[in-house]
């Protein structure tokens, strides 16, 4: 089971729709992928032709501004029955997910056939606060969106993946998902990995093993060294990590389509 996690920076593409969905099918080849930044639909092309998508409709709206962005959290597959779901139960009471931010935040059961492998959630740490206002990371959408991570979690689910660009670094990440239950699969994985020069945001010393993810910058080279986008697990599904893999080392080319780079876990199935 190969799940991905790349942002397609649909906001401001660098090649058409199309050009990114060819090079998704055949650099990444993913089993069930997570789009941040994306658009469920563009002009004149319908939804990921193939693909069936889950999405909110209407995108992430900035509550202060009143302005509608046509983008969100997508998560797709062509090989495994998606059954996206909205609601958990959460003691006695119905607990209704992706209300704060929404469209960040895309949930579902993945089924192969009659069984359910585990669960796929794709999320996507928004640099607005609360009001919509910009503040330049995920440090307020990523705590807020995690309130409903828990709720998954406490609905039974233990198989569940959780992958996206969150807009953080990995000192202000891994401890954080932690604490829910979650863990860091590029750190967990981290001696598979030489250090990352020049990390940012590190804090972890000779155990780095970061990945390059986020260009952030105009020409190849002078952007800050970055790791922006994530995978997480449950601890019931860490036997059957097979290999995690990414950043621009493994996808030299990803900058030419987004200024970030996948990353990709592979369990054994």
């Amino acid at each position: 089971m190969r799940i991905a996690t790349w942002n397609t920076k649909s906001i401001a593409p660098r090649k058409g729709l199309n050009i990114r969905r060819d090079w998704i099918e055949e650099a990444i080849n993913p089993d069930v992928i997570v789009m941040t930044e994306a658009k469920a639909q563009e002009k004149d092309s319908g939804p990921w032709k193939g693909w069936p998508s889950l999405y909110r409709e209407g995108g992430i709206e900035e509550k202060k501004q009143q302005k509608k962005r046509p983008w969100g959290t997508i998560v797709s597959s062509s090989r495994y029955e998606l059954k996206q779901f909205t609601t958990v139960k959460k003691r006695l009471s119905t607990y209704q997910l992706d209300l704060d931010y929404p469209g960040a935040l895309v949930a579902a059961d993945i089924y192969d056939g009659k069984e359910c492998w585990g669960t796929v959630v794709g999320m996507y740490g928004l640099t607005v606060d609360e009001n919509g206002v910009s503040n330049g990371s995920g440090w307020h959408s990523v705590p807020t969106l995690m309130y409903d991570l828990e709720a998954i979690l406490k609905s039974g689910r233990k198989r569940v993946v959780v992958a996206g660009d969150l807009n953080l670094h990995p000192q202000d990440v891994t401890e954080l998902f932690a604490e829910i239950g979650l863990i860091d699969l590029i750190h967990y994985t981290s001696e598979d990995r030489e250090n990352l020069p020049g990390c940012s945001g590190c804090g972890f010393g000779d155990e780095c093993g970061h990945m390059w993810t986020h260009k952030n910058g105009k020409a190849d080279g002078d952007g800050k060294v970055q790791q922006l986008d994530y995978i997480f697990t449950t601890e019931d599904l860490l036997e059957e990590v097979d290999e995690v893999y990414g950043g621009i080392k493994d996808f030299p080319d990803s900058w030419t389509y987004s200024d970030h780079a996948p990353v990709v876990a592979e369990f054994k199935k």
